[in-house]
């Protein structure tokens, strides 16, 4: 938990002191690339303790529950802050998923999973929400929504100890975030690169 937290906190001054994002990025990768393959021979069980299990029918369903009507929230305010919410929103959800997936390992299968034996009851969903939520300084509008959505995630793996649900929801709000909130097109930055 303290390399999470250490890289949540480079994480910022990297990108915001120092304006190398993609560097930090590339070189905690590595690190953790390497961290994730020596705990993964030292614990053979830790995929399944990270929520990298199969998710139960009622899993997908409460986080559909819960994407469903935020994206339909972010598809409707989008037009109304000027963001227009183009048709490739979907492959840009699909290309979000992997950064989803490690994100929500992040989150709830190393950070909450640690939290929980340090913070009492249901407290530590909002601790854990709280956590993902710095990691969006300094933009107070991503920051706010972040903490919302990771308070509810972070409840919904409490509840299934499963986070293929919660990758999915990630990509479709993450996307969704990206161009109606914001008003930026990560997919226009890919493309413009070919």
């Amino acid at each position: 938990m303290a390399l999470l937290l250490a890289t949540g906190a480079l994480h910022l001054v990297f990108e915001n002191v120092f304006h190398a994002k993609g560097p930090f990025l590339l070189a905690v990768g590595c690190v953790w690339v390497v961290w994730i393959v020596r705990r993964w021979r030292e614990e053979p069980g830790l995929p399944a303790a990270w929520g990298l299990t199969r998710a139960p029918l009622r899993a997908w369903m409460e986080t559909a529950a819960f994407t469903v009507p935020v994206a339909v929230g972010l598809l409707w305010i989008g037009p109304r802050l000027g963001h227009s919410v183009p048709g490739h929103v979907w492959a840009l959800a699909f290309l979000y998923l992997p950064w989803a997936l490690v994100q929500e390992v992040a989150l709830q299968g190393i950070l909450l999973r640690g939290l929980e034996t340090f913070v009492p009851g249901r407290a530590v969903v909002a601790v854990a929400g709280a956590l993902f939520a710095l990691a969006h300084l300094p933009d107070p509008v991503l920051t706010g929504l972040t903490f919302a959505v990771g308070t509810v995630w972070a409840g919904l793996f409490l509840r299934h100890r499963s986070i293929w649900p919660l990758t999915v929801s990630h990509a479709v709000l993450g996307a969704l975030t990206y161009l109606a909130v914001l008003g930026r097109d990560p997919w226009l930055a890919i493309v413009a690169r070919f």
